[in-house]
């Protein structure tokens, strides 16, 4: 499991899994557009923030852009950014 730096276990597995999902999603073809992706990642952490506010801390959101940005640029977009993408 990747570290999101998040502030327990459980938070830090709501982490890997939403990137996982957002990444086989890319990966499979559901998402057809960019926006598609990033708003899968904003309503994942919105989920996540229920239980575990520090999602929407810098570090969680960086690990999340960066574990990601892989699937995104194989479809030739641009990566999940905080200061750009997030809520």
């Amino acid at each position: 499991m990747a570290d999101y730096e998040m502030f327990s276990t459980a938070g830090n597995r709501a982490c890997t899994k939403l990137v996982k999902s957002v990444v086989d999603n890319i990966n499979e073809g559901h998402f057809k557009t960019r926006d598609e992706a990033v708003d899968y990642i904003n309503m994942g952490l919105s989920r996540i923030a229920e239980n575990h506010g520090e999602v929407y801390d810098t570090e969680p959101h960086g690990h999340i852009g960066r574990n990601s940005a892989k699937a995104f640029e194989a479809k030739g977009w641009k990566p999940y950014h905080r200061f750009t993408d997030g809520d």
